[in-house]
């Protein structure tokens, strides 16, 4: 097939969609090609058409357009003015909801729930300890080694006050107690 029978079977069977009375086949399209005119169910579809139909088709075409425009003015009319409700209910429910979104430190804020998070180390007792030692054992033999009389002792960065206890006094008696 050419491409002009191909465009026309295409016609064709786009005309057979909008027509309810027309039904495609390709006899329908020999048909066509023989006679030039479609038969179907008693009426005779010829291409040319008069001058009257055309005009009244084009009259239908605008009052439809006219009117498709009419609604769609319409149907934007009705969603700008359910926006704008909604932007005001919007802004209710923000105010209202002010107490509960806000934080008491809202003036940190440098965006849109974007806080300020640099808290130097010292947020919630993290970060607020001594930088880690390491542990060792001292060098001297005199700090490492821990005897009665010493007062404090260094454990790392942590002083241990070592407090004396005195010497505890016991009563010590020899006697004899004869067995009866």
């Amino acid at each position: 097939m050419t491409n002009n029978l191909l465009n026309l079977k295409k016609d064709l069977k786009s005309f057979a969609k909008r027509c309810k009375d027309f039904k495609y086949t390709d006899s329908a399209l020999l048909a066509f090609l023989l006679s030039g005119m479609l038969i179907s169910t008693g009426q005779v579809f010829a291409e040319t058409v008069t001058n009257s139909q055309i005009n009244n088709q084009v009259s239908q075409i605008n009052t439809s357009i006219n009117q498709m425009r009419t609604d769609f003015k319409r149907a934007r009319a009705e969603n700008n003015k359910l926006i704008k409700d909604t932007n005001l209910e919007l802004t209710q429910l923000m105010e209202q909801g002010d107490h509960v979104t806000k934080s008491p430190w809202s003036s940190w804020q440098f965006g849109i729930n974007d806080f300020y998070n640099d808290w130097h180390g010292t947020y919630k007792g993290r970060g607020d300890k001594q930088p880690s030692h390491v542990y060792e054992r001292d060098k001297s033999l005199v700090n490492r080694s821990s005897y009665p009389g010493r007062i404090e002792t260094k454990y790392g960065a942590t002083t241990l006050g070592l407090v004396r206890e005195p010497n505890a006094a016991m009563d010590v008696s020899a006697a004899l107690t004869p067995r009866v």
